[in-house]
């Protein structure tokens, strides 16, 4: 059953976005260093995934466009590393072009240094016992393959690194700041706790609406005043139309 629900969930991962296959890379990470002598469980792992692609095909061969549809993504760089894991992968922002206050900047790095200590002590605590050395190794593969599978193709074939299509793979660390604050002393548990909600506080109260172009205000501006025979024109941003 377990196997089912593991195939199922993928399958729905794929279908929700292509590039969601970079989770399929991350758990063959896991699955290798956790049962590399398990050969048989292995293929098996690797035969019932080949066969979540077959009924993806059709979808897959009907970008014949793929290169001019994907010409808005940059090639990552150093500074699409950082702010990734700094600043996005903890919901300072929303994404690595967007700025932020010095302030902001000064609250954003101050929960990074939080979240980052607490998921290294805890996966130091965990590394202790064998349980606990497997929920470290597959809360590091989640945590870091899905972007290293993005860069790595980014620079060997095209670029595609984007926050949103490996955002999911920031669950892990908080996860491991839930763990490492709990494993801290009482009193600087309670310290942590309290910073990263006051943190987070302070961002939702600067947050500012709406997160991407008005586009009803737009609608509502041009059907106020169009005329006959008048003409828009819509360009989508970073598109080649």
């Amino acid at each position: 059953r377990a196997w089912i629900l593991h195939v199922v969930c993928n399958f729905l991962l794929f279908a929700t976005h292509l590039l969601g296959a970079v989770s399929f890379v991350a758990q063959a990470a896991f699955l290798l260093t956790e049962t590399a002598r398990s050969w048989k469980r292995l293929i098996a792992w690797g035969v019932v995934h080949a066969l979540i692609v077959p009924p993806f095909l059709p979808w897959l061969m009907s970008f014949t466009a793929y290169d001019e549809s994907i010409e808005w993504i940059p090639g990552p760089s150093f500074n699409t590393v950082w702010n990734s894991a700094v600043f996005v992968y903890l919901g300072t922002k929303i994404s690595v072009g967007e700025p932020l206050s010095r302030s902001g900047t000064i609250a954003a790095i101050a929960l990074a240094i939080i979240a980052y200590t607490a998921a290294g002590a805890a996966i130091v605590r965990d590394w202790r016992s064998a349980h606990g050395r497997s929920i470290a190794k597959m809360t590091i593969c989640w945590l870091v393959v899905p972007a290293l599978v993005l860069l790595a193709a980014s620079y060997a074939a095209s670029p595609c690194y984007v926050d949103r299509y490996v955002l999911y793979a920031s669950f892990p660390l908080y996860m491991l700041l839930a763990r490492g604050i709990t494993l801290a002393p009482a009193k600087l548990a309670v310290f942590g706790t309290a910073a990263v909600v006051l943190i987070y506080v302070y961002f939702m109260a600067e947050q500012t609406r709406p997160l991407r172009p008005d586009v009803a205000a737009t609608a509502n501006y041009i059907a106020a005043r169009i005329e006959k025979n008048d003409a828009i024109f819509v360009k989508g941003s970073g598109y080649k139309i």
